[in-house]
Parts: structure tokens; sequence; C-alpha cells
């Protein structure tokens, strides 16, 4: 067998697609997006960023608030230098 013969052997069993009917019911069974909600997304996208970033920014300041020293102890005491002889 060589592969003309080959070829035309596959090329009985070889799918071309769906049958036109099939592929109308498929399309039909198919629910498409609903365009209202469609509309909302970006809207979401922005709350949710909103969101996101209003608690990193809480939590910077938890972490900058607990970092703070006590103005009392942020002074330094002076260091004196023993008189030179």
């Amino acid at each position: 067998m060589n592969d003309e013969d080959l070829e035309t052997l596959l090329r009985r069993y070889r799918p071309l697609g769906p049958p036109e009917a099939l592929r109308g019911q498929i399309m039909a069974a198919v629910p498409l997006s609903d365009p209202r909600l469609r509309d909302w997304f970006p809207a979401v996208a922005a709350v949710i960023l909103a969101v996101v970033f209003s608690w990193l920014a809480g939590v910077e300041r938890q972490r900058l608030s607990a970092s703070l020293v006590a103005p009392i102890e942020q002074h330094t005491p002076l260091d004196y230098e023993e008189p030179l002889r």
C-alpha cells in the first residue's frame, strides 16, 4: 500500500464538520451573554479596585503607625565629650 492508496482510504473517513442542521441546533442551545450584565463589568472592576487599594492603604497606615516612636523617645541624649587635657 502506498501513500496515495492510504490517502484515498482515509479520505472516506475524514470528518468534514457537522451538518448544518446540527450546527444550528447547537448554536440555538448556547445562551448568548446578557448585554446588560456585560455593561456592568467596568463598574464592578472599578469598585473592586477601589476596595483593594483602600484596604492596602489601611494596612500601610497601620504599619506606619505601629512603627512610630513616641516623641519623647525620639530625643537622643547629648553625648558629652571629655575635655581635652
